[in-house]
């Protein structure tokens, strides 16, 4: 029924203004069927109607057609309103393109207006302004061009996210953006604040990399300001690393060296260490030696058949180039004849007598090959064999001799090498390994070039008593440390007059005898100065004797030569030999090709004191090929600047082939690396560590691992470990990675306690996170080995989340079989069951 009072109001109103007032207040009513029937009636019913109720019949009529028009649109817009939505909600951006490609009607005005329309309904969300600048690119451009541009767009917003994230977790990177932003001064300042991570290679690199990238990208304020704050970086560098000694060089920018790709693929490299036995620390209390000597019965190891095997390692070749040295060699084996040690030391030492006995002296003085003489001369002597240690400066603590002792002790079996690899899971005391050595005649043990009063006690304590032992050594208070005695000193002084020119004509043939006595008079008949002087004479030729001597005296009476080099250590300085190097550094000079040979002498301070080195890393050092490497040694052999280094038989490694090897004296190295300039000092360091981290990736990554041959490399890669910690925090962490199970499987416990806190600093600081975790994983490993359970259990809980944060499963993996492991030894069986079971998918994933 209509509303008869509406309908009177609406048929009064005095004009079509009115009326649509009252339709607009009703609209429901007025505009329906039974209205227009009413109305109908009422004109039919009255004789004589107004005319205007006619119009507002039309009215209503008329406005009820645009309602049907009007619910139509909203019907139409709530449906496309529904689609572009479906659209907005899709789950991807590759769902999203192909939605819109499947409804072109969306691209038309009606659907950007019901967008707009949606913002306004849906102030809060995110994505419909996204989607209506989308929706706008895809109208001009087209669909695939308008999605591309979108995907490149959200990829840099990504990466500025995980910018600015690795800028809050990453100190390094945190550090060289505030250089970078800071005015010129500021950013000096900031060189020295922030050294420790400032001025690394690692840095270097950044700024490089950061430095192509502006360049690629056109931009030239950024490329110009980069280009501005590495010049500071290398000026800032150069200054670090110290300049030559003696003469400047021209300084350039120092440019890093490609190192084949070893940084992007080592973090990714899962850590899978060798499994083994726990260490047991093996002493007398907990092992014995069986009836007649043949069987090693270690607790908890089990028994180790025994057979003595009589060692020669007498170092003839080196015992070949001595000359003179009749008396002193007499000496000697008096004191060994009727004692049980000798120690040789230099001039300057306490008096010498009967009892244990060391070789003292000042560098290059010649006790090396006075002892390398006696073991030669001797060797029939001694029944039970000669066994030759060299040392080094690196051996300072009793735990630095896990390798030695394991050394000595492989003695006592047909196979050495095959002995190595059994005990390299057990840390030999001095009494196990002396118990070992005991009853098999007397035995002449040389430790050459001991450092440490501590090692030097060590070394004795594992010798057996029938054994003689002989000790070379710098150090009066090393030698003293023998025996505990004076009279375990004797002393070696330099050459006599005799032995000197016996000495210089020897390694000049025909050398007339006043002239080498000259020579040696001027030379102070220092052992090392006369054979580097000979070799100079004979490299001259006979021609030129006379004048290469007086040359060479010249520069004696002028006081020109090394002088200036650093003290090493608590060894002397000689001028005389400083003076000999400097002709011979001169005459290696001449010829075209002299200022590269000079720059290749220059090269071999980068090697470890005292440490061999092969063909191989002398190419490396100096990018050059194996066969040129050979033969500019040899030169050097012939120069006295290098000495070859021949393996005795039953000193060869298994695992890798024996090529020539190479030594320098302390005195060349430090002669050598003293003339290095400021590029020099960075750039070879860097070639020698690159060297030597990619043999010791590759002998981790050959099966089965060779770790004979880092062994054999060990004090090279120590050196160049000593150089990543302190100017390649990413490199160190490699390099631990690579070495942690080698250093724990040959006792090197306490060293690799401190290589691997080294490690997780230098994680810490380059922001590698997968760094970090590998590291932690391999602290647990060892905390678990020592027995240290709630710490190894600690860093193995510390490591899962960052594998997990990397998305790094064989990690996860493999420290999750670690604390099933652990679990299992303290017999947690379920617990164990559990990691053990939530490893395999990961191990089966990869």
């Amino acid at each position: 029924m209509p509303d008869f009072s509406l309908l009177e109001r609406f048929l009064a109103a005095p004009d079509g203004e009115d009326a649509l007032s009252v339709i607009a207040a009703e609209p429901d009513a007025l505009l329906s069927d039974e209205t227009l029937a009413a109305i109908d009636r009422r004109i039919a019913a009255t004789p004589t109607p107004p005319a205007h109720w006619q119009e507002r019949r039309e009215l209503l009529e008329s406005l009820r057609g645009m309602q049907d028009l009007f619910a139509q649109a909203q019907t139409a817009a709530e449906r496309l309103g529904e689609r572009l939505i479906a659209w907005i909600q899709t789950p991807d951006w590759g769902a999203s393109e192909a939605y819109l490609r499947d409804a072109p009607d969306l691209l038309g005005d009606e659907a950007a207006e019901v967008l707009r329309l949606l913002q306004l309904g849906n102030p809060d969300n995110q994505q419909i302004p996204l989607h209506i600048q989308l929706l706008q690119q895809c109208r001009e451009a087209g669909i695939p061009v308008a999605y591309a541009q979108l995907r490149q767009e959200l990829a840099q917003a990504r990466g500025l996210a995980d910018a600015a994230r690795q800028m809050q977790e990453n100190p390094l990177l945190a550090a060289v953006a505030a250089f970078l932003q800071a005015e010129d001064s500021d950013a000096q300042a900031l060189l020295q604040s922030e050294r420790a991570l400032l001025l690394t290679d690692d840095t270097r690199n950044l700024l490089q990399q950061l430095l192509e990238a502006a360049r690629q990208q056109n931009d030239a304020p950024a490329a110009e300001r980069l280009a501005a704050r590495l010049a500071l970086w290398n000026a800032a560098m150069r200054q670090r690393a110290g300049g030559p000694l003696r003469r400047a060089a021209a300084a350039t920018d120092w440019q890093e060296q490609p190192h084949s790709g070893w940084l992007e693929r080592a973090e990714q490299r899962a850590v899978v260490p060798e499994r083994g036995q726990q260490l047991t620390v093996v002493s007398a209390v907990n092992s014995a030696i069986g009836p007649g000597a043949t069987v090693f019965n270690i607790v908890n190891v089990g028994e180790i058949a025994l057979r003595w095997h009589r060692p020669q390692q007498t170092r003839p070749a080196l015992a070949q180039s001595a000359v003179g040295r009749e008396s002193e060699l007499a000496e000697l084996h008096r004191r060994l004849a009727g004692q049980q040690a000798a120690a040789l030391v230099g001039k300057g030492a306490a008096p010498a007598g009967a009892d244990r006995a060391a070789v003292r002296g000042m560098a290059g003085i010649g006790k090396t090959v006075l002892a390398a003489l006696y073991a030669t001369r001797h060797a029939d002597d001694y029944p039970g064999g000669v066994i030759w240690l060299t040392v080094g400066p690196a051996k300072r603590t009793q735990t630095d001799l896990a390798a030695e002792l394991q050394s000595l002790a492989a003695h006592a079996y047909a196979d050495p090498i095959q002995a190595q690899k059994l005990l390299e899971n057990c840390m030999l005391s001095p009494q196990a390994v002396q118990g070992l050595l005991a009853g098999h005649g007397r035995l002449l043990i040389v430790c050459d070039d001991v450092w440490s009063e501590e090692v030097a006690a060590e070394l004795a304590a594992a010798a057996p008593p029938e054994a003689a032992l002989l000790l070379t050594t710098r150090d009066y208070d090393v030698a003293y440390a023998l025996a505990r005695s004076p009279q375990a000193i004797q002393r070696l002084d330099v050459l006599s007059d005799k032995d000197a020119r016996l000495l210089l004509q020897e390694r000049a043939p025909g050398l007339p005898d006043d002239l080498a006595d000259q020579v040696a008079q001027g030379l102070g008949c220092h052992a090392q100065a006369l054979n580097l002087a000979g070799a100079a004479l004979h490299t001259r030729g006979s021609q030129r004797f006379a004048e290469t001597g007086h040359e060479i005296l010249q520069r004696v009476r002028e006081g020109r030569g090394f002088g200036d080099l650093p003290r090493m250590d608590k060894a002397e300085r000689v001028s005389e030999v400083e003076i000999a190097l400097g002709y011979s550094y001169d005459l290696l000079g001449q010829g075209s090709r002299g200022p590269q040979q000079q720059g290749w002498l220059r090269g071999l301070g980068a090697f470890a004191q005292e440490a061999d080195f092969d063909n191989a890393a002398a190419a490396a050092l100096w990018q050059i090929d194996d066969a040129q490497a050979q033969e500019f040694l040899l030169a050097l052999d012939g120069l006295g600047l290098a000495q070859e280094v021949a393996f005795a038989p039953d000193q060869s490694l298994a695992g890798f082939a024996q090529r020539s090897r190479w030594q320098q004296h302390a005195i060349l190295r430090a002669y050598a690396l003293s003339l290095q300039d400021e590029e020099e000092r960075l750039r070879l360091p860097q070639r020698h560590a690159d060297h030597y981290l990619a043999l010791a990736q590759a002998c981790y990554d050959a099966s089965p691992r060779r770790d004979d041959q880092v062994e054999a490399e060990f004090a090279q890669i120590e050196n160049a470990f000593a150089w990543c910690n302190e100017y390649s925090p990413a490199r160190s962490v490699q390099l631990v990675r690579v070495l942690t199970d080698f250093m724990r499987n040959r006792g090197r416990i306490t060293q690799l306690g401190d290589w691997l806190q080294s490690a997780l600093d230098a994680a810490a600081i380059s922001g590698s996170r997968l760094g970090t975790a590998n590291t932690l994983q391999s602290l647990g490993d060892l905390e678990s080995r020592l027995g240290n359970i709630e710490a190894a259990r600690g860093h193995y809980d510390a490591a899962l989340p960052l594998f997990a944060a990397e998305q790094a499963r064989l990690g996860t993996a493999n420290t999750l079989q670690s604390l099933g492991d652990l679990e299992s030894r303290l017999g947690n069986i379920e617990a164990a069951r559990g990691h053990y079971d939530a490893a395999l998918p990961l191990f089966a994933a990869e």
